[in-house]
């Protein structure tokens, strides 16, 4: 659909003038982003906008839990507007890819001549084109949420814990994830390293390496991880990248953990 009609977007040339822009919240859950869609300029979009015709819409899709799903709210005669989305984390996995839009909403098929008047490059001015419900006039840059490992691993601030210790537990509460507790301050430093990202990410690394531990203690003999769509997509990753799992004898947790998440020293030099 997107060769037979013109789409405002940074990389596409079919609009000499306008431009669509957006900008995006995510809330600290991870279960949620804001989205402010803007259109600007005299064209083609912003008339259709301004006489109810589109709609802004956001796409998310998690490729590990082939989950994809579109989200939209008319235009209600508006060139902006606020949109929230939300999803379960029961049904999706990261990393989570978003995708801004302007869509066609619309019952019945517009045929449109364009010509300059549309603010489109002159290579469209004289074609008949037809506006069909669903067709893509606008679109933005794909948007990623955290990755499979930020979001499998949560820090957790718990004052009992001895300073500068962590512990890492499994939790099945909304999805599973390994559950990292720390103190406040080492949450902090964690949280915030200032410098010190190298020494948090090998920590990190441990962290997911004990997990890995979990998992095989837990799901080593049966197939019950198999229910948590974040353990799919983690032992797909492993898979795509060419290591053991823990369905494998020779699953050394440590070393796949450094495989996936490799300890890098600073350079001081």
């Amino acid at each position: 659909m997107e060769l037979d009609f013109p789409i405002l977007a940074k990389d596409r040339l079919d609009y000499v003038w306008g431009s669509y822009e957006t900008k995006i919240e995510a809330s600290q859950d991870k279960t949620k982003i804001i989205v402010h869609h803007e259109v600007s300029g005299q064209n083609l979009v912003q008339q259709l906008l301004k006489e109810n015709r589109l709609a802004f819409a956001v796409e998310v899709s998690s490729p590990y839990a082939t989950f994809r799903k579109l989200n939209w709210i008319a235009s209600e005669c508006q060139t902006k507007k606020i949109q929230e989305v939300s999803w379960d984390t029961e049904d999706i996995v990261p990393p989570i890819y978003i995708r801004p839009l302007v869509i066609a909403l619309m019952k019945d098929n517009l045929v449109i001549n364009l010509s300059d008047q549309h603010g489109v490059h002159k290579i469209w001015h004289g074609k008949q084109v037809n506006l069909l419900n669903g067709t893509i006039l606008a679109k933005d840059d794909f948007w990623r949420t955290s990755s499979l490992f930020q979001s499998i691993l949560h820090l957790v601030k718990d004052e009992n814990m001895a300073p500068n210790t962590y512990r890492v537990e499994i939790s099945n509460s909304e999805g599973f994830y390994f559950m990292v507790r720390l103190n406040s301050d080492f949450f902090t430093r964690m949280s915030n390293p200032s410098g010190a990202e190298h020494q948090r990410d090998s920590i990190l690394t441990a962290c997911l390496a004990r997990g890995f531990e979990l998992i095989l203690h837990e799901y080593g003999d049966n197939e019950e991880w198999k229910s948590h769509p974040s353990l799919r997509a983690l032992h797909n990753k492993l898979i795509t990248e060419d290591l053991p799992t823990w369905e494998d004898e020779n699953f050394h947790t440590d070393e796949v953990a450094c495989k996936l998440c490799p300890i890098i020293f600073p350079n001081y030099g």
